[in-house]
């Protein structure tokens, strides 16, 4: 921890890897901009130059192109950077002085707000088959909740998901992300979608950027 630009440096790091895992890269496509970043670290290069070295490995294989397009992608869930993507956003969703550990355990669960299967709720008035195929899996969808509270959750509509994210058994979820859907969405549909869908994606391009 001597290297001038330390905090630079980590987010530097945490946007160049990020951004090539959810981009699909390969180890090949990082391994020898990670080397060169290594040894200017040990010569304790000013961090523009290591900064450089990111911006052209991540021109050079349209990264961003592809990092931004599988985010938006309409199947999210169950790519190997699901839960930690959202993960991210909620440790910055506090006060940057703030950042709590997340301890990662089988207990933090992926939620999806609609669900992938019901039959006896609302859903169906609310999604067309084809908006249900377009964002049951989608980034806008999922959420963070304990696996407690996802067995509670299970398929029901959107006003009892709601109460089972904010009271049930009187606990709060603890997760901001979870949070502001509580606070913030009164229904959920293709509009409420849209719209977090955006927000989602400007907060992790903040986080993210480099």
């Amino acid at each position: 921890n001597n290297y001038k630009y330390f905090n630079e440096l980590k987010k530097l790091l945490l946007s160049y890897y990020y951004k090539n895992w959810v981009a699909g890269n390969t180890v090949a496509t990082i391994k020898q901009t990670s080397f060169r970043i290594l040894k200017l670290v040990k010569e304790k290069a000013n961090i523009q130059e290591i900064k450089n070295e990111i911006l052209e490995n991540i021109k050079n294989n349209n990264t961003e192109e592809n990092y931004m397009e599988n985010l938006e992608y309409y199947y999210v869930y169950g790519k190997k950077w699901d839960k930690p993507i959202l993960l991210m956003l909620e440790y910055f969703a506090t006060d940057n002085n703030h950042h709590s550990f997340i301890p990662l355990d089988a207990n933090i669960q992926i939620e999806h707000v609609l669900p992938i299967k019901y039959k006896e709720y609302n859903w169906d008035e609310i999604f067309t088959e084809d908006e249900r195929e377009n964002w049951t899996n989608a980034l806008a969808n999922l959420t963070l909740i304990s696996m407690k509270k996802n067995v509670q959750a299970l398929n029901y509509d959107f006003a009892r998901k709601k109460e089972i994210y904010a009271n049930k058994d009187k606990i709060l979820t603890c997760y901001t992300i979870t949070q502001d859907i509580i606070y913030n969405y009164n229904e959920w549909n293709t509009n409420s979608l849209e719209k977090r869908k955006k927000e989602l994606i400007e907060k992790i391009s903040n986080i993210l950027s480099i």
